[in-house]
């Protein structure tokens, strides 16, 4: 569905009042907060790293109490928080996952825009920004990382997300880049 440039301000717009309306410590209208209700989710960005043979970097979970996906692979990701803007959270993400010596080529690109319904651990929706980058050199901040070629992620105890969604969209993406 293609929006237009009125929608989009109309939207901006609307989103931007109800915003200034929470902060201020108010009460949005009943049918406003049902409509907002009906569409809320989590916003994630998850980063797809290519190196120059194809392979995709994954990091594996730690096993620790209370955290979902104990032990199991994804790619680097960040769930939006309150203010954050892409910048900001790719800041986070870079800092806490990728560390400041990993070297990518250009800017990050977003391959894949897609929403999750209710499908984690908890069970809420999210919408997903897939974002790709090619990794050119220098240490990546954790020790759990590596990359993997395509063949080798039958093995891992991947994400179901991951699995099913990111991965797959991310190398299609380096597929249609590659034609």
């Amino acid at each position: 569905m293609e929006w237009t440039l009125e929608e989009q301000n109309a939207a901006i717009a609307v989103l931007g009042k109800i915003f200034a309306t929470f902060e201020a410590g108010k009460y949005i209208p009943l049918p406003v907060y049902e409509a907002l209700v009906k569409c809320h989710a989590r916003i994630s960005n998850e980063l797809a790293i290519f190196d120059k043979d194809g392979r995709i970097y994954l990091i594996q979970r730690k096993a620790v109490p209370g955290e979902p996906y104990p032990d199991q692979w994804h790619c680097p990701g960040v769930t939006y928080q309150y203010k954050d803007t892409v910048e900001t959270s790719f800041a986070r993400l870079i800092k806490s996952e990728l560390g400041p010596e990993a070297k990518f080529e250009g800017d990050p690109v977003c391959a894949k825009m897609y929403v999750s319904v209710g499908e984690s651990e908890r069970k809420s929706s999210c919408l997903t920004f897939l974002f790709v980058m090619r990794y050119i050199g220098g240490e990546m901040k954790s020790k759990r990382g590596q990359f993997f070629a395509l063949h080798d992620l039958e093995e891992l105890h991947l994400v179901k997300s991951h699995r099913e969604k990111v991965i797959p969209y991310a190398f299609e993406y380096l597929r249609s880049i590659k034609a």
